[in-house]
């Protein structure tokens, strides 16, 4: 018996995280889950183009994990597109003078921040339980090391994303303040002023 946490449609967008239960027996692949996967549609067309995918249970499993693994990277992907655009919009020189809208950059970031945070979650989770399969199950290791590496890959990846995403935050919150200032200093010469 082995457990995932997985986004409940294809992405990273707006999807509920959803626990999937994946019970292996001798011939026997069982997935129990509460909702629809959306990612987990495409195995049967999967297997159609690659039969040798779905030849056995265990087969089956890698398969359905790394159609998992893969809906993550293409989330992942996503999200640093949109966090590179954030970070633009903050850090641009040629933006000076233009007014920044700090609740949608901040509520932006937050969103996508979020994203980032259940797609490593979730890909946490996948690698615990590919963990367990090759210390359950001999011969294991030899057929996961490609699903490994790219949950590994993707856990930094999802890391620096997180790390980056923050600095745009720091950065937003920076000019908040700068702004802030700016404002003070105004009141402070009109207060002057009127003295």
């Amino acid at each position: 018996v082995m457990t995932a946490l997985v986004t409940s449609r294809n992405g990273l967008g707006d999807a509920a995280m959803e626990v999937v239960t994946f019970l292996l027996g001798r011939n026997l692949l069982v997935s129990l889950r509460y909702r629809e996967i959306e990612p987990l549609h495409s195995v049967p067309e999967r297997i159609r183009r690659e039969p040798e995918l779905g030849h056995d249970h265990r087969s089956l499993l890698l398969t359905l994990l790394d159609i998992l693994v893969d809906r993550l990277a293409d989330g992942l992907e996503v999200c640093g597109a949109q966090v590179d655009a954030l970070s633009r919009e903050v850090f641009d020189p040629g933006r000076l003078g233009v007014r920044l809208d700090y609740r949608g950059v901040v509520a932006r970031i937050g969103a996508v921040s979020d994203r980032i945070a259940r797609a490593r979650e979730s890909l946490f989770t996948l690698d615990r339980l590919v963990g367990f399969l090759n210390a359950s199950i001999d011969g294991m290791r030899r057929r996961t090391r490609p699903l490994t590496r790219d949950i590994q890959s993707l856990i930094g990846h999802a890391g620096y994303l997180s790390d980056k995403a923050a600095l745009v935050l720091d950065g937003t919150l920076g000019l908040v303040g700068v702004e802030q200032n700016a404002i003070i200093k105004i009141f402070s010469v009109m207060a002057v002023i009127f003295l």
